[in-house]
């Protein structure tokens, strides 16, 4: 009796630890079992050991591989080694995993794995809109509420499937083709518009704002040097062409479109430091209660180089800062609008007001 309910608390551990690249426990043991007897076959043997083994270092192919079962670094490397006697290639792992007599739903979660532990070691690629032109990668929300897992394959075909932070199975799953910036989608239930940017996804549902999601590891925590939006110079544009006969043709999807001009506020930052200096005054309410802080206004300049749509945005701090804030931004001059393709647009942007007592 004691053995099973140790066995039970085994399984609930197992099933705690389960997270999507993230092999449970069970799984490591039960591929690195299979491995003990692969690598009883010559082939297999010498190919393992040229991969795995340190030049100079004397090596145990066999210890290396029991290591892998609870080791999760040796275990990576022994699954990356397998990865690279595939050619790299999902298929033909995927198809090698299943020959070890792994579940489907298993030989898919470590197939998945190894082209993570693939990308992960593959120097990111700018030139291309995701940041890497094949494997799988984890981008997730700074929230830290959802995160999407990402794989990029031969042809540029794409599947992306979304998960709640903390869940094993995801809510939503994507397949498409990656076309430049624009994931084409073939099936999405959400009907929502996916891009993207300098390794980072931005989707929009609908309106011209981006939710962005960045680059993390397993375990959610970003990589390189953090989020920083790269979706704020962009904006989308539906685009229409004519045909020879002057019929008007629609593209389906708005096309992303770099703004190469910002609004410009006459006399640039300093002329807008300038501004908030002598035009600001202080509440009194926040005065009397030494409140100080940063307001963040969302606005929008118009193609006129107007201001409207004027709101604050982030955490209230109150006592009239709000207030303040946005009759400031109401009551400036007429910026220098942004630029696209020579003509000016109208572009939502977010200008900080700091309110200091002491300046």
């Amino acid at each position: 009796m004691k053995q099973f309910f140790l066995f039970l608390a085994l399984i609930a551990v197992m099933r705690a630890n389960a997270q999507p690249l993230r092999p449970t426990p069970g799984l490591m043991a039960k591929f690195s079992q299979a491995m003990l007897q692969e690598q009883e076959k010559t082939p297999i043997r010498e190919k393992l050991t040229a991969l795995l083994q340190t030049p100079g270092n004397s090596f145990n192919l066999k210890k290396s591989i029991q290591r892998a079962t609870e080791d999760p670094q040796t275990f990576a490397s022994l699954l990356s080694a397998t990865f690279r006697i595939n050619n790299n290639l999902q298929q033909e792992e995927h198809k090698y995993l299943r020959s070890l007599r792994l579940t489907e739903k298993e030989a898919a979660g470590l197939t998945e794995y190894a082209m993570y532990l693939f990308a992960a070691g593959t120097k990111p690629d700018y030139g291309h809109a995701a940041g890497f032109r094949y494997g799988v990668k984890r981008f997730r929300d700074i929230a830290g509420k959802w995160f999407y897992i990402v794989t990029i394959t031969a042809g540029h075909e794409i599947e992306m499937k979304r998960y709640a932070t903390g869940a094993t199975e995801p809510v939503q799953k994507i397949t498409g083709t990656l076309n430049g910036n624009l994931v084409v989608t073939e099936t999405d239930s959400l009907n929502w518009k996916y891009y993207f940017v300098e390794g980072v996804l931005g989707i929009s549902k609908g309106g011209r704002h981006f939710d962005e999601y960045f680059e993390s590891t397993p375990e959610g925590e970003f990589t390189g040097d953090g989020p920083g939006s790269a979706f704020s110079d962009y904006s989308l544009e539906k685009m229409t062409e004519y045909s020879e006969d002057s019929s008007e043709v629609r593209y389906p999807d708005p096309i992303l479109v770099r703004l190469p001009y910002k609004p410009w506020f006459p006399g640039g930052k300093a002329g807008l430091a300038k501004y908030f200096e002598t035009n600001l005054q202080y509440p009194e309410e926040a005065r009397k209660n030494n409140v100080e802080g940063r307001i963040k206004v969302s606005l929008i300049v118009t193609e006129k180089g107007k201001v409207k749509d004027i709101e604050t945005t982030g955490e209230h701090i109150g006592f009239g800062l709000e207030e303040e804030a946005i009759r400031l931004v109401r009551a400036m001059p007429d910026w220098v609008p942004g630029r696209q393709g020579g003509r000016a647009v109208k572009v939502k942007m977010t200008v900080p007001v700091d309110f200091d007592i002491m300046h």
